[in-house]
């Protein structure tokens, strides 16, 4: 398989950097994990192909029957450019165009729409178009790179955002987490936890809130 296929590019040299970063991160390095992936690789089907896919890591009766790392929240994501990571686990539904890749999935996965398969092995799937997608159980990571995205993730984990800045817009992108309030994304990154209470910083967050709350501000440090 091609990179520039992936990418619905016309040329290699076309491709940007954040695509070969993309690629890279997500299809790459496989021979240093052998014994979780699969042994073989194989290219997907001919063009055209549309309709559903269910993903088997391990093999699955066709449920997301897996145990819970803790409580779950809600992530809801918009980008007109941009791509992101996601670590963890539960339900994922996202309208999408661009690339999309799954890693050491466990669990079902629906892709509909204008979607090719571009790639199978080595514990990924890869897709490229522009569709729908629903996960639903637990993963190393779900990738995304390209534009157009609707999501939300209701779930536990890390989600890592990378965004364009998009001229009709005039932003890079919205992330929204349970009940707090709306974040942008960033070209350098960002990075958000699911639920909230997730978030390392999250003791420090709850005080800002309720300092804010109450009509005031949470001090910096110790006044000098």
């Amino acid at each position: 398989m091609h990179a520039n296929r992936l990418f619905g590019l016309g040329r290699p040299a076309a491709m940007s950097a954040a695509a070969v970063i993309w690629l890279v991160a997500g299809c790459g390095g496989a021979q240093n994990d052998p014994e979780s992936d699969e042994a073989g690789a194989t290219n997907a089907a001919g063009p055209g192909d549309t309709g559903e896919s269910t993903v088997f890591y391990p093999q699955s009766d066709g449920t997301a029957d897996y145990e819970s790392s803790g409580k779950h929240g809600v992530m809801r994501l918009e980008c007109a450019i941009g791509s992101f990571i996601l670590e963890g686990e539960g339900r994922v539904e996202m309208t999408f165009r661009g690339g999309l890749l799954l890693h050491n999935f466990q669990g079902t996965a629906k892709v509909t729409g204008d979607v090719r398969e571009e790639f199978q092995g080595m514990g990924r799937r890869a897709w490229f178009g522009t569709g729908k997608a629903v996960l639903e159980g637990k993963w190393r990571k779900v990738q995304w790179f390209g534009g157009d995205l609707k999501a939300v993730w209701y779930g536990w984990g890390y989600a890592n955002l990378f965004g364009e800045y998009d001229p009709v817009t005039k932003g890079s992108g919205i992330v929204k987490i349970d009940d707090l309030d709306e974040k942008p994304w960033y070209t350098t990154g960002t990075q958000h936890y699911v639920p909230k209470e997730h978030d390392p910083a999250w003791e420090h967050i709850k005080k800002q809130l309720e300092a804010e709350a109450a009509g005031g501000s949470q001090p910096s440090g110790p006044a000098g």
